[in-house]
């Protein structure tokens, strides 16, 4: 292995273990949702699906950094090989079902508030979150059952050492255009639709966040106007952040999969390595594009390492399934 290859191997395993490491971090959201009553809005149900969704992915992540440290040999047997690939698909695929969850969550609250009452609740939320889960799963099936590991001899590039075995954890796919076929049906599935679907949603509450500031002069000159757009923002950072990293990393695959391409210099290997980042880095960080900014979270947080558990004043700010905004504004929104 070439000193550029191997500074390569050590800087990606550096940054896997770093970004595992901030994976944790979708745990301890999850725990203060559920510690928090205050904390139990509908939206953050589907937060605790995605923050779930994302540490499941990056948790997968650190067997890729154990292997690279093994000198790219899989140590980890047939069974784990399995259950890696599936895992894996499962908790992108749960990601990016989550994300258009919570696009359609803030459409429905801002935009569809005669049917709002009756079907934005914590029964539905549970149900849409349980069919998300399902269909990642199903989706991810010829994951679980096409991975298996192979054992290949691999000999130095300078063919001056002995040839060596190495284990790697693949999938095996039955032929060719099966494997084109399921990246190019989940890349629509998984990728295309739901961008439209969010590009949708977040068109038409911008639209209607922009209506009522010009219908409204109280909204827009009182602090009124923070509490309503409080969670939209938030679950914006969320959603953008979530399209620009995973956008090329869909697009790489279907590419690679239509027109088979393959990976021979350094600097390809480095741009696709970086475009394989990008998901894991997303996953990492969502927790603080949500969680650190929403005042309601800071406030969570300190009350966890003050033993205090009970915020009247914060609890008016996130229950507010039935709230409307101030008069003259025409809709009424709800978090």
């Amino acid at each position: 292995m070439s000193d550029s290859s191997q500074h390569l191997r050590i800087a990606l395993t550096v940054t896997h273990l770093l970004l595992v490491g901030l994976g944790s971090l979708n745990v301890f959201v999850i725990f203060l949702i559920l510690s928090r009553p205050y904390l139990r809005s509908i939206t953050n149900v589907y937060m605790v699906g995605l923050c779930l969704a994302d540490f499941i992915y990056l948790t997968d992540l650190s067997l890729v950094a154990a292997t690279s440290l093994n000198t790219r040999s899989w140590p980890f047997g047939s069974v784990l090989c399995h259950f890696y690939h599936g895992t894996e698909t499962t908790g992108k695929y749960a990601s990016v079902l989550f994300v258009v969850l919570l696009a359609a969550d803030r459409y429905l609250a801002m935009c569809k508030t005669d049917i709002c009452a009756r079907f934005r609740n914590y029964r539905v939320a549970m149900i849409l979150s349980t069919f998300a889960w399902v269909t990642a799963i199903v989706c991810s099936l010829p994951l679980y059952l096409y991975a298996k590991e192979a054992t290949f001899g691999v000999r130095p590039k300078d063919a001056s050492g002995e040839q060596t075995n190495r284990t790697f954890c693949l999938v095996h796919w039955p032929s060719t255009p099966a494997a084109q076929w399921y990246i190019t049906t989940c890349s629509v599935l998984i990728f295309i639709i739901p961008v439209l679907v969010i590009f949708y949603c977040y068109y038409k509450v911008f639209c209607k966040l922009r209506e009522a500031e010009k219908g409204s002069r109280r909204l827009h000159r009182s602090p009124a106007r923070a509490p309503y757009q409080r969670v939209t923002r938030s679950v914006q950072r969320v959603v953008l952040f979530h399209l620009l990293c995973w956008t090329p990393f869909w697009l790489f695959n279907l590419f690679s999969s239509i027109f088979r391409v393959r990976i021979t210099s350094q600097p390809e290997r480095i741009v696709v390595n970086i475009i394989h980042l990008f998901p894991y880095v997303n996953c990492a960080l969502n927790p603080l594009l949500y969680a650190y900014r929403a005042e309601n979270f800071r406030v969570a947080f300190k009350s966890l390492f003050l033993f205090t558990s009970s915020l009247p004043n914060e609890r008016n700010h996130l229950d507010c399934t039935t709230r409307s905004l101030p008069s003259p504004v025409p809709f009424t929104y709800t978090a």
